[in-house]
C-alpha cells in the first residue's frame, strides 16, 4: 500500500488472535548492509515472548512541571519463542554446530551431532506471522527480530509416555539486539494484510529466501 494511501479500518482497534509460521536465518553484515541467508522454518509455533530493556527516560522539568520527556528507546531485549520440537538440521544451526559423526549400528549407519567446544553461536534472524481480527475481519502481520543470538539450553527435560500423551513443548531462548545497519533497526513490522500467504512471503524475503 502506497505510503500517503487514505486507509479504511473497520473499527477503531485490532485484537491479536494467532501467531505462526516462524522462520530463523542467519544474519551477515557488510559495509553496513544486512543480509540473511539459510532461511528455515524453525518448527510449529506455539508462543513467543519478547521482552524489551529501554533506556531510561530523561525528563526535563520547567514551570515546577515535566515540561519535556526523554525518548524511551530500545537497548537490548530477549526473546523465548515456544514450539512443537525443532529438527536435527534446524539445531544445528541456530545453535552453530558445524561438526557431523556418524556410528555404524549393524547395518545402519547413524549420524550425530556433537557439542564440543568448537560450538559457534550464530546471529540470526527470526521472523513471524501474526493474525489480528476487528470489527470481524481478519487480518495479519508479519514481524521481524533482525539481530538474534539463540542460547544453548541449560536444562532438558523429557517425561516418559503415560494412557494419555503429555505433550511436550520446547522453548527456545535468544538475545535480541539491534542491527549493525546505518539505522540500528531491532524489529520490522508490516502493515495489516488481507492475505496470510502475503504475510508469510514477507517473513521469507526478510530472511533472504529466494524463490
Amino acid at each position: 500500500m502506497p505510503d500517503n494511501e487514505t486507509v479504511t479500518r473497520p473499527a477503531a482497534g485490532r485484537v491479536r488472535t494467532g501467531f505462526s509460521n516462524v522462520f530463523v536465518a542467519l544474519y551477515h553484515i557488510a559495509n553496513g548492509v544486512v543480509t540473511y541467508s539459510d532461511c528455515i522454518k524453525l518448527g510449529r509455533a506455539r508462543n513467543i515472548n519478547v521482552s524489551a530493556t529501554v533506556a531510561e527516560g530523561n525528563d526535563y522539568y520547567a514551570d515546577d512541571d515535566v515540561a519535556e520527556v526523554g525518548n524511551n528507546r530500545f537497548v537490548k531485549g530477549t526473546a523465548d519463542v515456544t514450539i512443537d520440537g525443532a529438527w536435527t538440521e534446524v539445531r544445528r544451526l541456530v545453535y552453530g554446530l558445524l561438526r557431523t559423526k556418524s556410528i555404524t549400528v549393524g547395518q545402519e549407519t547413524v549420524s550425530l551431532t556433537p557439542y564440543g567446544t568448537d560450538q559457534k553461536l550464530p546471529y540470526m534472524g527470526i521472523g513471524w506471522v501474526e493474525d489480528y481480527q476487528s470489527a470481524g475481519e481478519e487480518f495479519h502481520v508479519a514481524k521481524m527480530l533482525r539481530k538474534v543470538r539463540f542460547k544453548q539450553s541449560d536444562s532438558e527435560e523429557a517425561n516418559t509416555r503415560e494412557e494419555q500423551i503429555s505433550w511436550q513443548d520446547e522453548t527456545m531462548k535468544m538475545d535480541v539486539m539491534r542491527d549493525g545497519s546505518d539505522e540500528n533497526d531491532f524489529k520490522y513490522e508490516s502493515e495489516e494484510l488481507d492475505s496470510k500467504s502475503l504475510a508469510i512471503a514477507v517473513v521469507e524475503q526478510l530472511l533472504g529466501k529466494t524463490a
